[in-house]
């Protein structure tokens, strides 16, 4: 959607100041432990990764182009972007990139992100412009994590508390309590941009307000816009959304571990159960894709399946006592407490399982508080996020792996661990297309995990900065792209 369209007199050259409001502010700049959706659309602002993704979503050369040795899909050459260079005026070198990787691969993300560089055994810097990686196999998914902000690339050497900027359009000048202030990057890349000069992030913890805000016009930008709130701002006329349908998906696991839900039929009844259509139109306000597959039909890999049939309240009761299941089934039922749209799913999911005899409980919780009920399995069911991934393996390789770090559920299929593997091995998406339909397949046979439902992500834009850009899935790129509106003349 663009912005106003109206007569214009020749625009600024500069937008002053661009005023933005998140959630919340992330504690550093370290891109390793990001994992809320609005700090890796801050992350953006000033860090550059080895790769990137365009507007039609195809990932592109960033920093550094990816090039295989001869043919040699385990020789992979990452060539540094000649006269790139740091917020500071200093160039990028084949050193800073290979920085970036060794961290994520010797554990700076923890567990988080290391599985990307698994089948990395070597990364060795040939000269001051080329870092060359040794592949145990070959990974058609690595130039895609390449494009994931935990890869951002600083100086080598930098400690990650002290990250203030790297290559990206911007570098943060000030950081003082709820605000940080972010500087132009007299230094960006790409010639001429950005056209703003600094960038105002403060921290609004209630959603309704960062709405108001925009909508009053004391906030120019909300990223992620909270998907109940969606509604209200694409009918305020001095607003425009930038966005639509995303890969992430919501989606139940499932504890294997508990005695009730080990059985793969009670599983699938569950997710029978599921009034989807009903469920985003309740707790997304109709701001989301009903769905039950992994893989939207726009992506290369889609299976080709047909949705989850829907079963009545009836004939789940009925089938439940046929497989021994007490009419009087409880289970407990956690999520993100942050995240307004995840409450309330639980809520709807609570009332739907009602209506088939089960008996749901719903633990709201956050932080450690939740990272500490996930990892010792404290839960029948969770609901949550996927990342939002570029190719298929960033969705599949953490949630369905039997070490997965995003595998709350304890699933371990030694079929899925191969197809997981193996859909990797070649480039052609021909050749991986298939793989991806056997997981698919698998997993709506076993039932694991539940895809509830694909949320839509916008991020909401003042009119008098039109020709914000979209570039899925997440960043801030769409700010190189605005111009100011000049008032008529």
């Amino acid at each position: 959607m663009s912005g106003l369209s109206r007569a214009q007199s020749p625009p600024p050259e500069r937008i002053g100041l661009v005023r933005v409001a998140v959630g919340r502010l992330p504690l550093s700049l370290d891109p390793t432990r990001r994992e809320s959706i609005d700090h890796l659309w801050m992350d953006t602002l000033a860090l550059d990764t080895p790769s990137r993704w365009n507007a039609s979503g195809q990932v592109v050369t960033a920093l550094a182009s990816y090039q295989s040795v001869a043919g040699d899909e385990t020789a992979i050459d990452l060539v540094v972007r000649p006269g790139a260079l740091f917020f500071d005026g200093t160039p990028v070198r084949a050193e800073d990139v290979q920085y970036a990787i060794e961290r994520v691969r010797n554990g700076a993300s923890s567990t988080r992100h290391g599985w990307r560089t698994e089948h990395i055994e070597r990364c060795e810097r040939i000269d001051g412009q080329t870092v060359r990686l040794a592949l145990s196999r070959p990974d058609a998914s690595l130039e895609a994590s390449l494009a994931h902000q935990a890869f951002g690339v600083v100086r080598a050497g930098t400690n990650p508390p002290a990250i203030v900027g790297g290559t990206g359009p911007f570098w943060l000048r000030v950081r003082d309590g709820n605000r940080m202030l972010y500087a132009r990057n007299e230094h960006f890349w790409e010639i001429g941009r950005p056209r703003i000069e600094a960038v105002h992030v403060e921290a609004i913890a209630d959603d309704s307000r960062r709405a108001t805000a925009i909508a009053a016009g004391t906030i120019d930008l909300v990223p992620n816009v909270p998907l109940l709130d969606i509604p209200m701002l694409r009918d305020e006329p001095t607003v425009y959304l930038v966005g639509g349908p995303s890969n992430r998906i919501c989606h139940l696991q499932l504890n294997l571990q508990m005695p009730e839900l080990r059985d793969a039929r009670v599983r699938r009844l569950l997710s029978a159960a599921i009034d989807r259509a009903r469920l985003v139109e309740v707790a997304t306000a109709g701001q989301a894709t009903p769905t039950g597959l992994l893989f939207p039909e726009s992506s290369w890999a889609f299976s080709g399946l047909d949705e989850v049939p829907q079963e009545s309240p009836d004939r789940v009761r009925e089938e439940l006592r046929r497989l021994g299941i007490p009419s009087d089934l409880r289970l407990h039922m956690i999520t993100d407490d942050e995240d307004a749209t995840l409450a309330t799913t639980a809520v709807v999911l609570q009332e739907q399982l009602a209506t088939c005899g089960i008996a749901l409980s719903v633990d709201l919780l956050r932080g450690r508080e939740l990272d500490e009920a996930l990892r010792n399995r404290r839960f029948d069911m969770f609901v949550g996020y996927s990342e939002p991934w570029r190719d298929p393996h960033e969705l599949v390789r953490p949630l369905l792996a039997s070490d997965g770090n995003l595998n709350h559920s304890g699933y371990a299929n030694p079929h899925i661990d191969g197809l997981v593997r193996g859909a990797i091995l070649q480039r052609p998406r021909a050749l991986r297309q298939p793989r991806y339909r056997l997981i698919e397949e698998r997993v709506r046979q076993e039932a694991p995990v539940i895809v509830l439902f694909r949320p839509h992500y916008f991020d909401a834009v003042k009119s008098d900065l039109a020709g914000y850009g979209a570039f899925p899935p997440v960043t801030s790129r769409g700010l190189l792209t605005i111009q100011p509106v000049a008032e008529d003349s």
